[in-house]
């Protein structure tokens, strides 16, 4: 059964319901437009505007659901309520939260529902728009998008009864202040002046004009709106000199032909618009007009409200920048983007049209090494950039973290659109000052055209212009990609081979393989490192180089991970109990794998229960792992590792953008020096240099370092005389399975 909370705020919410006045039962014809339009585009049984009161879920508009109102106990809204977003429930019959509720498991049987909160003023959700069905079923996100807009309409059609319903109880105010004059003749001057204060409040002004004798009057606050003196004069000619005076031409000429068509309808006229005032300041007003007639129907008087409602305006442009803008960079923001990007592209379909994403490379290296307030700084800049180097016709977003986005519409040549984007490239990479310090990020920028004679879809470009960044990346990042159709075949190998991971897991096909670390004075046995491999159908075994988009997919990174680790404990358990002096096992762990606490728990848990000392298990981070997006938990994660007594190993130093930052800022107990220079140290001076460097530096840090990628005896002799604790490489054994090595150490070890 759905719960009826109530959160913080309901008084305020309750109070906001009870401004709508709908004890007087009210109708809605506008909402119903809205449900009647939501069940016929979403082809569900029924569409709701729901109002949810202290008892009761009325609803005040729908369209093919009967009851009119619904105990609040039992109402499906309550969730959206209480949670203030969006709720799409696929099956409510399978959903505890609606366990024992009648509306499910009763008549009418419901199955599906999607509800948008109706948010009237900030914090303050008044119910929701929503749609029902007794079927279960999936909301897309286009839907989804839809049903949000039409949530908006719906929100907007009731501030405008709320503010009607204001108006009409002020109304009623002055119809009964103008009786009591009439009837209070004595009591005038005290009513006028009550009179006055409340226009002033609510900065209102009176006007009223004898269309017979041109006479025309304005109370002081309608002269205080225009910023005239209390004692001017508003005279049977003056009155339109001052109308030129205060409004522009255009909105003069739309005044003047609404005040024209109102007196022929005999309606009441209601106008807003802009005005500058006697002292030159602009202010927004709000106008309503009546007219009173004579007996042949001709008009002979015009009076009405001007109320300056200035300050509102300036509050829904405030509330607009909120919703639209980033709040870090002033450039558009994604809800912004999903509104309004189809529209601009299709607008612009006789030029040349698409969507541009730059993804920055080294920004993460920044906010991690310097902290978030300088990464703001660099989005900044960033930002600052864009704006002075595109077009100002081009819609320039930030859709979060890292990314831009650029909608593009240009009426040139393909190739001069490349030398523009190539142009923003190196804009980008330009140094950026902060504080007395000097950083560097560049971008991968990916391109993807609209077809020209086709409807633009955004989103469609958005997800062709990701695969042109991943290819710009895989190119070796700050460059610019173009998307081709290729692209999509390369997405789908990859998620073929992602596919194929997860069935290979699943059944057994991946298993570790251990290369030997070796104590390079005496060639003794130090450790294994635990080294991935997945057993192909023709019985080879490929090692990770061969399917790295499975090993950068989160979920297949941490089941991976997650298998290395159980498989490692458990070879490390086996040769314990069969009394072989492995020394360590290292293995290497991803940054999904840190998010959350399970993967330290279960690391420790799972040694505790095989019976393994801190010491049999080494943990192995590359730098990649300390910039990922999930860095504060891998730090944290690192800290509870090394403090239960597991040895910490910087995989791969040296090749990163910030290494020595990530040593003193991070407890690693081993340095694994990266093969690329151990390759070369012997030709290349550049190269035996930082070798020799690291070394020192170790030595000075008191860390014990590895020597990756050791091929020759040369090079094993060079990295011992230079103070090197440890190496692994070919030189000394290839990866090979457990047993294999195993059986091998013996041996040698019954050898000697």
């Amino acid at each position: 059964m759905t719960i009826c909370s109530v959160g913080k705020g309901e008084i305020e919410r309750l109070e906001a319901v009870r401004s709508l006045n709908l004890s007087n039962k009210p109708e809605f014809q506008d909402l119903d437009a809205i449900t009647s339009f939501a069940r016929e585009i979403f082809e569900v049984d029924g569409a709701v505007v729901t109002i949810v009161d202290h008892d009761f879920q009325w609803n005040i508009s729908r369209s093919g659901f009967e009851d009119s109102a619904t105990p609040r106990m039992h109402s499906l809204c309550n969730v959206a309520l209480a949670e203030g977003r969006p709720v799409v429930v696929e099956n409510l019959s399978i959903d505890a939260r609606f366990d024992g509720n009648p509306l499910v498991h009763e008549h009418p049987g419901l199955r599906f529902y999607a509800g948008f909160p109706l948010e009237i003023d900030p914090g303050i959700v008044l119910g929701t728009l929503c749609i029902v069905d007794t079927k279960p079923r999936q909301l897309s996100p286009r839907e989804a998008t839809q049903l949000e807009r039409l949530a908006t309409v719906a929100t907007t059609l009731l501030r405008q009864h709320r503010d009607t319903v204001r108006v009409a109880r002020l109304s009623v105010s002055l119809a009964q202040s103008a009786r009591t004059i009439e009837e209070q003749s004595h009591a005038l001057t005290l009513q006028n002046r009550m009179l006055d204060e409340a226009c002033a409040l609510g900065e209102m002004g009176a006007f009223d004009h004898d269309l017979v004798t041109g006479q025309a009057e304005w109370s002081g606050m309608l002269k205080r709106i225009h910023d005239l003196d209390e004692d001017a004069q508003i005279g049977p000619v003056s009155e339109f000199v001052h109308m030129n005076r205060f409004y522009s031409k255009r909105e003069l000429k739309r005044y003047l032909k609404a005040i024209r068509e109102a007196m022929l309808a005999h309606q009441t006229l209601e106008f807003e618009t802009a005005l500058k005032t006697a002292k030159g300041r602009r202010r927004w007003v709000r106008l309503r007009v009546d007219f009173e007639y004579d007996a042949n129907g001709r008009p002979v008087r015009r009076f009405g409200m001007m109320q300056d409602i200035t300050r509102q305006k300036r509050l829904l442009s405030r509330l607009d920048h909120i919703a639209n803008r980033d709040s870090l960079t002033g450039l558009f923001n994604r809800n912004y983007f999903l509104r309004h990007a189809n529209t601009f592209l299709r607008a612009n379909q006789h030029v040349t049209t698409g969507v541009a994403i730059l993804d920055l490379d080294g920004f993460k290296a920044i906010n991690d090494s310097y902290g978030h307030m300088a990464g703001d700084a660099c989005l900044k800049a960033i930002a600052a950039r864009l704006r002075r180097h595109c077009s100002k016709e081009w819609l320039l977003v930030r859709p979060g973290g890292d990314e831009f986005t650029v909608v593009i519409a240009e009426d040139c040549q393909i190739e001069a659109l490349y030398a523009r984007l190539e142009g923003l490239r190196q804009i980008i990479q330009e140094p950026i000052t902060w504080k007395g310090l000097t950083f560097q990020v560049s971008a991968s920028i990916g391109l993807a055209f609209a077809e020209r004679g086709a409807e633009p879809d955004a989103m469609d470009l958005v997800q062709s212009a990701d695969l042109a960044v991943y290819k710009a990346k895989a190119a070796g990042r700050n460059c610019l990609a173009v998307y081709s159709s290729d692209l999509h075949a390369v997405a789908l190998q990859r998620f073929n081979i992602i596919n194929s991971a997860r069935t290979a897991l699943e059944n057994g096909d991946f298993c570790l393989y251990y290369q030997p670390k070796i104590e390079l004075a005496d060639r003794s046995l130090s450790g294994f490192e635990a080294l991935l491999r997945w057993r192909q159908p023709d019985g080879r075994h490929a090692a990770p180089g061969e399917y790295l988009a499975v090993l950068e997919d989160g979920e297949m990174s941490r089941r991976i991970g997650d298998f290395v680790m159980d498989e490692a404990v458990r070879q490390a358990a086996r040769w314990r109990a069969d009394g072989f002096a492995f020394g360590d096992i290292a293995i290497n762990v991803s940054s999904s794998q840190f998010i959350g606490h399970g993967f330290v728990d279960r690391l420790i848990s799972g040694m505790e229960t095989a019976g393994l000392a801190p010491g049999d298990i080494q943990v192995e981070v590359t730098e990649g792992v300390l910039l990922s997006t999930g860095a504060t938990s891998v730090a944290s994660g690192l800290k509870r590792l090394s403090d239960h007594g597991i040895k910490i190993a910087f995989d791969d130093f040296g090749t990163g953008y910030a290494s020595l930052v990530h040593l003193r800022q991070l407890e690693f107990d081993i340095i694994k020096l990266d093969m690329s220079f151990i390759r070369s140290m012997l030709t290349s001076p550049a190269d035996m240099a930082i070798v020799e460097a690291v070394l020192t530096l170790a030595r000075r840090l008191g860390k014990k370092v590895v020597a990756e990628g050791v091929e020759t005896s040369t090079q094993a002799e060079t990295l011992l005389a230079h103070g090197c604790h440890y190496g692994q490489g070919y030189l000394f054994s290839r990866p090979k399975p457990a047993a294999i090595v195993e059986a091998a150490w013996r041996e040698l070890r019954e050898a000697v």
